[in-house]
């Protein structure tokens, strides 16, 4: 099947999708050769890549994983990240790769994108006829008929298009999720706040933590640790924006020891301190205040 190959890299004066969310590019493109790669680390701003393939296939590698993108198959790439894509050189057969992508950033985007990537991790697959792929080609229809979005679309397209992602990505995860599974995460959300270790968690379920682990890192694509993280983190971009707790309250109602551990564990993640996020999503509400 023939593509209209195409991208379009978005300059754009709108504040109001500057200070919450907006697309920075957009296209359908066909890897020149084998020699194509693309290093996730070279990118020079905070945001995100939506990448499905359409033809053909693809190799998304990490540090700890390799992953082979066939049609069908999404890779959500946070910028920067130390991740790599690439046209396999000994592919098999001889179709092109051939994917569409947007990129995507801003303050409101984040809690979305923490939540999509909870559900799934940074792989997963959607039908051709899913919402997110539909409103995609809609999308790029429409910029090549009007050659240009109006004032406000690229934000409102956008925002709709990540939460049609995010009911998928929640359903996904609800179905396939075991029983014994769902039972801890339900426990790790009932003791975001508490200090607790998770072989506690496993002892109160009855089950080994060894044995539970490596399933939850099977089924969820991430340790129970890195998922209990999550979550308090999660918790705590929330307190840092509705309410006023200082620094050292969220950090004991998220459950860190200290206000210095958490300050490194939330920086680790969302790449700012937590008294900066407070202070950039205050700044990004008083621009869209009227």
């Amino acid at each position: 099947m023939s593509w209209q190959l195409g991208s379009r890299t978005y300059d754009t004066l709108d504040p109001i999708a500057e200070s919450t969310l907006s697309i920075r590019g957009l296209g359908i493109e066909t890897a020149p050769g084998k020699e194509y790669c693309i290093d996730n680390r070279s990118y020079k701003y905070k945001g995100y890549r939506f990448q499905y393939t359409l033809e053909g296939y693809g190799i998304y590698e990490t540090p700890h994983s390799r992953h082979k993108i066939t049609p069908g198959k999404v890779v959500l790439i946070s910028f920067p990240e130390e991740s790599h894509y690439y046209f396999p050189p000994d592919r098999d057969g001889t179709m092109e790769w051939t994917y569409f992508y947007i990129d995507f950033a801003g303050p409101t985007v984040e809690p979305i994108m923490q939540k999509i990537l909870e559900a799934t991790g940074p792989i997963l697959s959607l039908s051709r006829d899913s919402i997110p792929i539909v409103r995609f080609f809609e999308l790029y229809s429409l910029l090549y008929i009007e050659g240009d979005l109006e004032l406000y679309y690229g934000s409102e397209w956008l925002y709709g298009f990540l939460i049609a992602l995010l009911r998928i990505a929640e359903n996904a995860q609800a179905k396939s999720i075991s029983s014994h599974i769902s039972d801890a995460i339900l426990w790790m959300k009932n003791n975001i706040g508490n200090q607790v270790s998770l072989e506690e968690m496993s002892q109160s379920l009855g089950i080994s933590y060894a044995h539970f682990s490596r399933q939850f890192a099977k089924e969820l694509g991430l340790s129970p640790l890195q998922y209990m993280t999550q979550l308090r983190v999660r918790h705590a971009t929330h307190m840092l924006l509705y309410s006023d707790a200082s620094v050292t309250e969220i950090a004991s109602e998220c459950g860190f020891s200290t206000s210095n551990y958490f300050t490194k564990v939330f920086k680790s993640t969302m790449k700012v301190t937590p008294s900066e996020y407070r202070r950039l999503n205050a700044v990004a509400k008083a621009k869209t205040e009227f």
